[in-house]
């Protein structure tokens, strides 16, 4: 390891303990602002068919706060014939910069397949002209490891319930991980297309098609493995809030 690098109990302990102060800051706001609101977001719970068998993907998130200050426990994952193809674990803590975007900072663990990877994370996520929706996410990790990721999402209200929903995300490397199976540059794109239909604006089930490929060395390190690089299916889900 570099003299410069950071170990990863080491990064763990410090992402934990910034988050155990910014943790009480919405408890600390509520003298100036409204009491702290706490919320489950299900911004994708989907079951999916493709070549390789059925599965199911989830994104959730437990959490809440203030307008201003919030503190969230996300997960996001996949599992195909019965194993988990990847699995995210984050804790991070979110402050308003303006009514249309959000900075965060805190921790995440990457488990399921190859090797774990933990990391300190810092993004942006807020409201682009012509209303995308955009998350920025930089993740630094130990060994001079680090990694961008990019998520566009665009909501057209087709009728007053129907809702057509493009997304794309895209993930960069700094470097070659051959035990994550993760090559530098950019590693993997994502592009789907889900229509809803609106229920209520907490309740809006949804079918939907979805296309991965990875690129580069990320590619080859799975071919090594006998797994696929790219695949396309067919998803049926709900998006909810409690």
């Amino acid at each position: 390891m570099k003299s410069g690098s950071i170990d990863g109990a080491r990064m763990k302990k410090l992402a934990l303990a910034a988050l155990a102060v910014l943790a009480i800051s919405p408890l600390w706001a509520m003298e100036d602002h409204e009491p702290p609101v706490w919320a489950v977001k299900v911004d994708e719970l989907e079951g999916h068919r493709q070549s390789g068998g059925s599965g199911l993907a989830w994104h959730v998130a437990v959490g809440g706060g203030t307008d201003l200050d919030q503190v969230w426990l996300e997960t996001e994952g996949e599992r195909t014939g019965g194993s988990t193809d990847e699995h995210e674990i984050s804790l991070y803590y979110r402050r308003a910069l303006t009514p249309f975007w959000n900075l965060h900072a805190g921790w995440r663990g990457d488990r399921g397949h190859g090797a774990g990877r933990d990391w300190l994370l810092v993004g942006l996520r807020g409201d682009a002209p012509f209303h995308i929706d955009t998350g920025l996410d930089l993740y630094v990790g130990d060994n001079d490891r680090a990694a961008l990721e990019v998520e566009l999402e665009k909501v057209f209200r087709v009728t007053r319930r129907w809702l057509f929903v493009p997304g794309f995300e895209a993930t960069f490397h700094s470097r070659d991980d051959a035990a994550a199976a993760t090559g530098s540059g950019l590693s993997r794109i994502e592009a789907a297309v889900r229509l809803g239909y609106e229920l209520t604006p907490r309740l809006v089930p949804y079918a939907g098609l979805v296309w991965e490929k990875n690129q580069g060395n990320t590619a080859r390190y799975l071919r090594d493995e006998g797994r696929r690089t790219e695949a396309g299916r067919i998803v049926l889900g709900v998006r909810f809030w409690l």
